[in-house]
């Protein structure tokens, strides 16, 4: 990683001994900087400001161990507890991300460079999957059964033929799933509304 053009900065973290790597690695001779933390009062000061975190760590395998004695061992390693206040705060700041936009240009626009972002995305993300590019995910909002409403946005492969799969919702907590609950019925009379405008015009 300190050889990758990519990498302006690498943040090490562990419980001890990170120092010494740190400025081991400062000596190869690449642009990036490289700073060590340690202990649990530098986590945050070494997340501070990164865009990719990486978790190298856990248990290696030992003789006799079999793979689930191992998954047992490292799989609570990527784990974040957060605190259901938490929870609400980001679930609602993610829910009125566009609001924000509006506030923070006062009035004179709406997020219209990210929705054109999203848009260009996607619809390059179609042009791979209709070249047969494999492994193309994007979120969509399409004809489903994965909840009681007609339609609904999760994430689909896309291939040559379009949809290929859709992946559904994954695992959701019951936070997670009481919010889909309460979106349904709203998301139901949408649909019947769209439906009967198209209807009328046939």
């Amino acid at each position: 990683m300190k050889r990758e053009p990519l990498v302006s900065r690498l943040s090490l973290y562990d419980l001890a001994h990170t120092a010494g790597v740190a400025a081991d690695l400062g000596h190869i001779d690449t642009p990036s900087g490289v700073s060590g933390h340690a202990g649990k009062e530098s986590l945050q000061e070494a997340l501070r400001d990164m865009d990719v975190v990486l978790i190298p760590a856990g248990l290696p395998r030992k003789p006799g161990m079999s793979r689930d004695d191992l998954f047992n061992s490292n799989a609570s390693v990527p784990r974040a507890d957060l605190p259901q206040d938490c929870v609400r705060a980001l679930t609602a700041r993610i829910q009125d991300a566009g609001t924000e936009v509006v506030k923070a240009k006062a009035g004179a626009g709406s997020a219209t460079l990210s929705m054109a972002h999203a848009a260009a995305r996607f619809a390059l993300s179609l042009c791979r999957g209709l070249c047969s590019h494999k492994g193309v995910v994007e979120c969509a909002y399409v004809a489903s059964d994965v909840t009681q409403a007609k339609y609904f946005a999760t994430p689909l492969i896309l291939g040559p033929e379009g949809v290929e799969c859709n992946l559904g919702t994954g695992h959701l907590s019951q936070y997670e799933c009481a919010l889909v609950q309460a979106a349904i019925p709203q998301l139901q009379d949408n649909i019947q509304k769209g439906e009967q405008f198209v209807n009328a015009q046939c």
